[in-house]
């Protein structure tokens, strides 16, 4: 029962950081026409800024979702009965026949 609610929760969180990345974007450079040459070095600077930060908050977003898909895989996998009979190989079949 405890697994089943660390699942659910991390798959809260999942949708959760999928939300969250869902309102990331980059803006277009929006430029006047009268703006001077150092106005328009300045925007292109910040819009520089913006979008590496915007990128790199992308990049940990994806990490994070990765790691909590694994988390995920795991809990689940300790779901599922484990048999105590174990697979034989073809050969394995063979020699015991």
């Amino acid at each position: 029962m405890q697994i089943q609610v660390e699942i659910a929760a991390i798959r809260s969180q999942i949708d959760a950081i999928k939300q969250e990345r869902a309102t990331l974007s980059i803006n277009d450079v929006v430029m006047y026409e009268d703006s001077s040459p150092l106005a328009i070095a300045e925007v292109y600077r910040n819009h520089r800024r913006e979008t590496a930060q915007i990128l790199t908050d992308i990049k940990g977003i994806d990490d994070a979702i990765a790691a909590l898909k694994a988390e995920l895989q795991n809990k689940q996998a300790q779901l599922k009965p484990s048999s105590g009979v174990q697979q034989q190989s073809p050969q394995q079949q063979l020699e015991s026949a």
